[in-house]
């Protein structure tokens, strides 16, 4: 499923031309005339009076701490506000709870859903399956977002909009310390990485920073892109379907677990202790010459710069290397956070949530995101000459790269769980890749039965 974000910027016009003419006259003369008419008798209509009120409901995740801190969160905040300055006739009554996920799926089972709710790709069996989510197919245009809304497809009907986008495989390194090292760009093909090693062990550097303890972070950052390029996209996109036709034991399965074994040096010997805060830290210290992250990555480390302002002026970005040399694709999940509709919704209580959520997940939130460095699911053509030359290097990569799905956004949560333990345990050695793969395999076939 690789796909290209270039293409040109987004421009929403909307004319509204609304003229009231008088025009009166007398048919004969008369020695008194009639007062004239005030020009206008009564009030224009206001938005109140053109629309039925209603009341609708959210239930989101994005505090004000949130939204001072989170460059999407502030984004979610401020559609929400322009929504209300836009829509005067609905009142929104708004519930804000941090790891909403426990409350979302009680109040599905009790069948009392607010009118607008996050949704994730691997929730859609719940929510559209059994038909909670609304279908919103024929109201929604999906090449406006970078997946073309795959992550909200389902059965072949669309059942949200998307409002998040990252990028899991970057690179931040640096440049400085890679030119002493002989290389004047960073390494295309993980074998040059490898060697590298060689050189910055000597120097007591690491080679590259990684924060796992997370244990989702090898397998977004590391194994996903090995996967697409070792299996490839159908093979990806069969095991995501759950279609039966492949398994996890695929020997191009096996051999990214093997890879990804074969590059466990070049990290930091604690890895799987540390978080990516942490690993950041310990790049930003100058103790190793790059740091593997996603998109948020950028702005911790501009955030720590003031202590590092060298480091932060020797900063470049790039993707993780491939075994062939051949560009990566963007390990992306688009949907972590998606917005959908309550299905019990009808006629004006459906229109003012299908707005909500259009205005949520639209072009202005895109640019928004933008303006402040941040990506969204939009697609937009990415502009950062006004920001530091990490954030150039960041737009570059989404201008001209394709995109693959992170796995373990798309896939069950015991499979990504599986994914996850697979990662650390090849990493560790306390698994075999065969081992490992097998695993997963076994994690994908409960579901299957």
């Amino acid at each position: 499923m690789k796909k290209m974000i270039h293409i040109p910027a987004i421009l929403l016009c909307l004319a509204m031309l609304t003229g009231v003419t008088a025009c009166g006259g007398s048919g004969g003369q008369s020695s008194s005339a009639a007062p004239s008419a005030p020009e206008s008798s009564a009030p224009a209509p206001s938005a109140e009076d053109e629309h039925e009120p209603v009341t609708i409901s959210i239930l989101h995740e994005h505090t004000a701490e949130a939204a001072s801190n989170i460059v999407s969160s502030y984004g979610f905040v401020e559609m929400i506000k322009k929504y209300k300055e836009e829509h005067p006739w609905v009142t929104l009554e708004e519930e804000i709870i941090v790891d909403s996920g426990d409350k979302l799926f009680a109040l599905a089972a009790s069948d009392d859903l607010p009118s607008v709710f996050g949704n994730r790709y691997g929730w859609l069996p719940n929510f559209a399956g059994n038909g909670l989510a609304a279908d919103i197919t024929d109201y929604v245009d999906p090449s406006m977002y970078v997946d073309d809304l795959y992550c909200m497809t389902y059965e072949g009907r669309i059942y949200g909009l998307p409002n998040k986008y990252s990028i899991f495989n970057l690179v931040l390194y640096n440049e400085a310390m890679w030119k002493e090292a002989g290389y004047e760009t960073f390494p295309t093909k993980i074998e040059d990485l490898i060697k590298a090693n060689e050189y910055f062990e000597i120097k007591g550097i690491d080679t590259m920073a990684l924060g796992n303890s997370g244990k989702w972070f090898a397998t977004s950052l590391l194994t996903a892109g090995l996967t697409y390029e070792n299996c490839g996209d159908e093979w990806v996109e069969s095991m995501i379907a759950r279609d039966g036709t492949n398994e996890w034991t695929h020997e191009g399965f096996v051999k990214s677990l093997a890879d990804l074994q074969a590059l466990t040096p070049i990290f930091n010997e604690d890895c799987n202790m540390q978080d990516d805060v942490w690993a950041m830290g310990w790049y930003m210290q100058g103790k190793a010459a790059s740091h593997v992250v996603g998109n948020w990555g950028l702005d911790t480390a501009r955030n720590m710069s003031g202590e590092s302002p060298e480091v932060w002026a020797n900063t470049r970005v790039a993707l993780m290397p491939t075994i062939s040399g051949e560009p990566n694709i963007m390990s992306s999940a688009v949907g972590g956070n998606s917005q959908s509709v309550n299905s019990k919704l009808k006629g004006a209580e459906f229109t003012a949530a299908l707005e909500l959520v259009e205005q949520i997940c639209s072009p202005d939130y895109a640019e928004l995101l933008a303006s402040r460095g941040a990506t969204a699911p939009v697609r937009i053509e990415v502009n950062f000459d006004a920001f530091e030359q990490p954030y150039k290097d960041f737009a570059a990569i989404l201008n001209s790269h394709g995109t693959g799905m992170n796995i373990t956004d798309y896939v069950d949560s015991s499979v990504a769980n599986a994914l996850h333990a697979a990662a650390q345990n090849v990493m560790t050695g306390a698994s075999t890749p065969e081992a490992a793969a097998a695993d997963v395999q076994a994690a994908q076939s409960m579901l299957l039965m």
